[in-house]
């Protein structure tokens, strides 16, 4: 596996865990859109595939979107779990009697 491929797949990684702490902790990041994670997902995708096809890349512009999905996720790591709740529905009435 070449480092392409490996950036590719922890980038992939990165963002699978960081949405899910996300929707699991029903928290945005300070000072981030809730799709901030997703553009820059985006931007270091067309940038790997770009270098992948022969363009010439910037290394200090991949240097910086990996460090910022890095800072999200531990951000998102780092979030405190949420207090349980009773979210027990209760159960649904009978049919009616004919």
């Amino acid at each position: 596996m070449g480092f392409l491929d490996k950036a590719l797949k922890t980038a992939s990684d990165l963002t699978n865990q960081a949405g899910a702490k996300l929707a699991e902790q029903g928290v945005a990041v300070p000072g981030t859109s809730a799709g901030e994670a997703t553009k820059l997902y985006q931007e270091l995708g067309q940038l790997v595939h770009a270098e992948h096809r022969g363009a010439s890349v910037d290394p200090a512009r991949r240097t910086e979107l990996l460090t910022r999905l890095d800072a999200l996720a531990d951000q998102a790591a780092a979030a405190p779990e949420p207090e349980p709740t009773d979210t027990a529905q209760p159960p649904p009435p009978p049919p009616p009697v004919g």
